[in-house]
């Protein structure tokens, strides 16, 4: 089980007592849809016969053992707490720098897998470190505009905040999602 700070920076103890679990610790945990973490003790009667009338699913958890109930507490709230990833969509090299008038300097590229959309992020990797990021501006293939490209296609690109393009960069487009810490 890991007991860091980060895992529970967001936990928040809305009532801590002794005894049996109460009718009134049910409706508390219930207006703030908080879980009640119970320790070697049981609901009372008046709780019981209150449980029975809810039709949603309560959380009581009771446990006689402290380490489940730390880890229980553990895995909850990491799926409470959110971090953005990264998820890659697809990758190119770099086979050509042209300058264009106007425009600067675009990227002559082959997709090694996955795609390639135009309006899509991207990052650059040179000699294995991320150099760049940035939305991609232009996409053309064969001289004409292009919204998406596909493994083994050959095209052009320009990427906002990105003009030091050499051959041999990487591309890679992702798309940032935010998943749960565990997933």
């Amino acid at each position: 089980v890991d007991l860091n700070a980060k895992t529970f920076k967001d936990a928040k103890v809305l009532s801590s007592t002794i005894g049996n679990i109460t009718k009134n610790d049910i409706l508390y945990s219930g207006y703030s849809d908080a879980i009640i973490y119970a320790f070697n003790v049981k609901e009372d009667d008046g709780a019981k016969e209150f449980l029975l009338t809810l039709k949603n699913e309560n959380k009581i958890r009771i446990f006689n053992v402290i380490y489940k109930l730390i880890e229980d507490l553990s895995i909850e709230l990491n799926k409470r707490n959110k971090v953005k990833v990264r998820e890659e969509m697809g990758s190119a090299v770099v086979l050509k720098v042209f300058i264009i008038k106007k425009v600067g300097k675009v990227a002559g590229f082959r997709i090694k897998s996955g795609s390639v959309k135009k309006g899509g992020a991207v990052f650059i990797i040179r000699n294995g470190k991320e150099i760049g990021c940035g939305k991609i501006e232009s996409l053309q293939k064969d001289r004409f505009a292009e919204k998406i490209l596909e493994k083994g296609e050959e095209g052009a690109i320009s990427v906002s905040g990105f003009c030091d393009w050499i051959e041999g960069d990487e591309i890679v487009s992702f798309v940032e999602v935010e998943k749960y810490e565990g997933e």
